[in-house]
């Protein structure tokens, strides 16, 4: 399976087993969800609370830290229907 996601890190040490588990994690995602074959990918940033906090500040207006912050390019729905009229999300993107 290609790789699928970007890590980086925003002040916050580098860690190749977080990578492998993380790598290990999406693959499992992709083939439960049957788009192992699709073109999406994902950036990843592996950060600390308080950057966490600013982005959380800037974007949701909530000053304060929590353990995930996402911005999906799709909503779950959108993913669906690309998949269920055949479309795939593979030309789709």
């Amino acid at each position: 399976m290609e790789k699928k996601a970007e890590i980086e890190y925003l002040d916050f040490e580098e860690n190749k087993e977080y990578e492998v588990l993380i790598d290990k994690v999406l693959d499992e995602c992709f083939l439960v969800e049957q788009m192992q074959d699709s073109k999406i990918y994902i950036d990843i940033t592996l950060t600390n609370p308080e950057n966490i906090r600013k982005l959380n500040n800037e974007y949701r207006n909530i000053d304060k830290e929590t353990d995930v912050l996402s911005f999906p390019m799709f909503e779950k729905e959108e993913i669906n229907n690309m998949k269920k009229n055949g479309n795939g999300v593979k030309e789709v993107l």
